[in-house]
This record gives C-alpha cells, sequence and structure tokens, in this order.
C-alpha cells in the first residue's frame, strides 16, 4: 500500500500479483532488461509513478531510477540489467506537485544469465515416412520442423522409420553420418540441420529350381515393402513339377506362385522329377520274358527284356506295341518316352524223321516223319519175299538187321535207311567111287536161281542112282 505524506493521504495500490516482468537479451551485449505492470490507482490525485530500483544491498530509494507522468501509465521496461545480478523494485505514486506517497512492497528479482538460442532445422524425406524426435526440443517431426536449443547444449535426436520403410540416410549440417537411429549433437555453437531420408524396406526373395526345370525369375530378388511377384514354374522335357516349398512349406507341384503384399524375406524352390512310363510283359505257355510283369522306366531310360524258351519249346514271334517283331531272343525300348507292351508267344520244336528202305523190302512209316519234342516213334522193317533184312542204318550207325527200331525222347532229327539182300541157300553136291559131280561140294545159290549139276561115272562105271534132298 502506497499513502502521500502530505496532508491529503492518498491510498495507491501496487499488486505484485500482476506485476510481470519481462527478460529480454542481445547475443551481443547480453544486456537484460525486465518490464514491470501494475494496476491503475483510482484515486484522482494521482498523477504519476515514481519507480524505484538498483542491486540489492545498495541504497537504490535514494533517488527514482523512472518517473512516469500519466496515472494511466501502468508499465514501465527497465533495461541494461546485468545477468545473473539481483535487483530489487519498489514504487510510489504522485501527485505531480512533489508529493509522493509511501513505498510499495519490494521486488526482487535475479536477471537470468545470457544464453544464445539456435534453431535446429529438421527434415524428413519423403515427408510421412518416418519421423526426427527430441525430448530436449519436444519436437516431433514427420516433414520440416524446426525448435531452438540453448548454446553449449548437446541435444539428442531419433530417427524412427515407419513399419513399411527403412532410414535410407541420416545428414547432419548437408554431410552424410550413415545409416543410424539416433544422432546426439555436441555443444552446439550455432544453427544445425538434420535431415533423414527413408525408403520402403526391402527385402529379399529367392528362387531356386532343381534339375530338370526352371523358375522364372530366379536367383535372388530385392523387392520393396508391399511389391508383389509371380514365379513361373516349368519342367524341362521328359520331367515333371514334383514339389514347390514356399518359405519352407509344401504345396505341391504348382506351375505358378505369387508372392503379395510382401513384407518380409521370401524364399520359393522347385524340385522336380523325371516322367515315368508303365512298360507291361508277359510270355505265353513254353517260355519265359524278363523281367515280366509291370516296369517303370523314367523318361528317356532304355529297358530290355530276354526272351527265353523252354526244352521243346520255341520262340513263335514277340509283339510290341501289337505289332510282331518275329522270333527274337531280346528286344530293347530305347529313349522311353510312352507306355509299352511287349509279349512272347512259343511253339513246341518238332522233328523230323526221315525213314528209306532199299530194293528188297520197306521200312513204314517211311519218308518224313515229324515228331514233337520228347515224342516216340517205333518204325518196321519188312524184307519182300525171297528177301531179308541186311542192315538197318540209324544215323549213320548201323544196329544190325532189326525188323524194328524205336526212336524215344526226340530232342533232334533223325535218319534211319533199312538195307535188305537177297536170302542165299546153300546145294551140296556129292559123288560116290566111280564117278564125280560137277560142281562139287557147297554150292551157293540165291533166292530162285538155278544150278545145274553134270554127273559123270568113271571108265568102267556108270550112274547107278542120283539122290536129290534125299
Amino acid at each position: 500500500m502506497l499513502s502521500f505524506l502530505k496532508f491529503n493521504r492518498i491510498i495507491l495500490l501496487v499488486f505484485l500479483s500482476t506485476l510481470t516482468i519481462f527478460l529480454f537479451f542481445s547475443s551481443v551485449s547480453f544486456a537484460a532488461s525486465v518490464t514491470l505492470a501494475w494496476d491503475r490507482s483510482n484515486d484522482e490525485a494521482v498523477k504519476g509513478y515514481h519507480i524505484y530500483y538498483g542491486l540489492i544491498d545498495t541504497d537504490y530509494k535514494a533517488n527514482p531510477g523512472k518517473t512516469i507522468h500519466s496515472a494511466d501509465e501502468t508499465q514501465c521496461e527497465i533495461g541494461n540489467l546485468e545477468p545473473g545480478e539481483v535487483y530489487v523494485f519498489a514504487a510510489t505514486s504522485h501527485d505531480g506537485n512533489g508529493f509522493e506517497s509511501d513505498f510499495s512492497e519490494e521486488i526482487y528479482y535475479t536477471v537470468p544469465v545470457s544464453v544464445s538460442l539456435y534453431s535446429i532445422e529438421v527434415s524428413v524425406l519423403p515427408s510421412e515416412t518416418g519421423s526426427i524426435g527430441s525430448s530436449s526440443g519436444n519436437i516431433d517431426c514427420r516433414d520440416n520442423c524446426s525448435a531452438d536449443f540453448e548454446s553449449g547444449s548437446s541435444p539428442m535426436f531419433s530417427i524412427e522409420p515407419d513399419d513399411a520403410y527403412r532410414i535410407s540416410d541420416v545428414k547432419v549440417n548437408g554431410t552424410s553420418v550413415g545409416i543410424i537411429s539416433s544422432y546426439a549433437f555436441d555443444n552446439i555453437t550455432g544453427p544445425q540441420t538434420i535431415e533423414a531420408s527413408f525408403a520402403l524396406k526391402k527385402y529379399t526373395v529367392t528362387a531356386t529350381a532343381g534339375a530338370g526345370g526352371a523358375i522364372d525369375p530366379s536367383g535372388k530378388l530385392s523387392m520393396a515393402h508391399g511389391d508383389s511377384a509371380t514365379f513361373i514354374i516349368a519342367a524341362s522335357k521328359g520331367y515333371k513339377i514334383s514339389d514347390v516349398i514356399v518359405n519352407g512349406s509344401h504345396i505341391g507341384p504348382v506351375p505358378e506362385y505369387t508372392f503379395s503384399n510382401i513384407a518380409s524375406d521370401q524364399s520359393i524352390a522347385a524340385s522336380f522329377s523325371k516322367i515315368s512310363y508303365t512298360i507291361t510283359s508277359s510270355a505265353g505257355t513254353g517260355g519265359a520274358i524278363s523281367p515280366v510283369g509291370e516296369t517303370i522306366v523314367s523318361h528317356g531310360d532304355s529297358a530290355s527284356y530276354g526272351i527265353a524258351a523252354i526244352d521243346g519249346y520255341e520262340i513263335a514271334d514277340v509283339k510290341v506295341n501289337g505289332s510282331s517283331i518275329g522270333p527274337v531272343s531280346s528286344y530293347t525300348f530305347s529313349n522311353v518316352t510312352s507306355d509299352g507292351f511287349i509279349s512272347a508267344s512259343f511253339k513246341n520244336v518238332n522233328y523230323t524223321i526221315t525213314a528209306s528202305a532199299g530194293a528188297g523190302g520197306s521200312i513204314a512209316p517211311a519218308g518224313d516223319t515229324v515228331v514233337s519234342y520228347g515224342g516216340s516213334v517205333t518204325y518196321s522193317v519188312s524184307p519182300d519175299s525171297g528177301y531179308e533184312v541186311s542192315d538197318v542204318i540209324v544215323n549213320g550207325s548201323s544196329v544190325g538187321p532189326v525188323g524194328e527200331y524205336t526212336f524215344s525222347d526226340i530232342t533232334t532229327d533223325n535218319v534211319i535207311s533199312a538195307v535188305f539182300k537177297k536170302k542165299t541157300y546153300i546145294i551140296t553136291a556129292s559123288a560116290g567111287t566111280g564117278g564125280s559131280i560137277a560142281p562139287a561140294g557147297d554150292t551157293v545159290v540165291s533166292y530162285g536161281g538155278s544150278v545145274t549139276y553134270s554127273v559123270s561115272p568113271d571108265s568102267g562105271y556108270e550112274v547107278s542112282d542120283v539122290i536129290v534132298n534125299g
């Protein structure tokens, strides 16, 4: 409360709660100023105010530092204050004629030490792809921003990309400092800049194919976040797609696969297998084919078959895919590109026995006789009248003058021939004393032949008798 010293005592109120002190400073002079404000007095005698101030513990009330000559002027600025010093302020009201009130309550004020502020310009490129923030500057920037920081401070900035983006570079004062997620300025002494560049995240899609086919595209592909990629899987000639594995999971033998909205590394691998075909083989009675039944053969491979008849049989025919190729003992399917069939048929082996007879008889059966393997046939040898069997020759060897011969368990061709000869007789001639008979002794005569005998008596004798067969 302020009051005048003279007869007229007028009450002047200065409300400290309404006093506002503003600090201004210059980076050159570091001189500070304060502004004092108060409520206007309603006393009509008041024509102005005296402002007293000075350093603490000095006689600052000796003379007013500033005089205001209007009751309506309720604030003033006090300049040239030294930073770091403590000042005390008080006020009186005056009537313009030299009379003034008592001093108001004192106000103490410490002038802050002068601090320079420097701007740090922040840029996010492209905008809205990430942020640069600093808690010390209360800044969180997604485009172009700036904030003031005290000289000598070392503010820390954090760089944070959005989910789909990555940090591609950070520049401080125009110079790249690399791909970093935070940066601390050290003891700033002037304006600064920090710029973060963001790019869509990159992912690697690895595509591989095994032997027997291809995948397109293949290798390691760099894909941006959210991209899609389609892969075509194709088997080589003679192969088929065996399986496609995506990120370790089997999805089967598909010819195409698309990665959509890629958000991580991916992998796709295609495997292939040779196309296989079935060759079916069979054999009829009397032999075998090997291998028999169904044989699986890969595309382009070969398969060989052996055909053999059992004893007593021979290969009659071999058919491949319905067409006869003759009685072959082997066949090879080469460069197989389809299913196949092979069948073998067999027949009994037949042998020929040739029988013949010379003059004087016959053999039966005569001529060529066909006999199956293992069969038998009996031959009868019959001489004509007046003849007898001289010999029977089998396969060039004499078996003697047999009347019958049997071939048993026949396994080859044979030859039999019969030889005959006329029957012969012996005529024995003898003569008693007194003469002779010619021819004398034994005379061999063939069947049906003739022989004449002469009987001659000696001198003085005569034929007494001729006796024939007794």
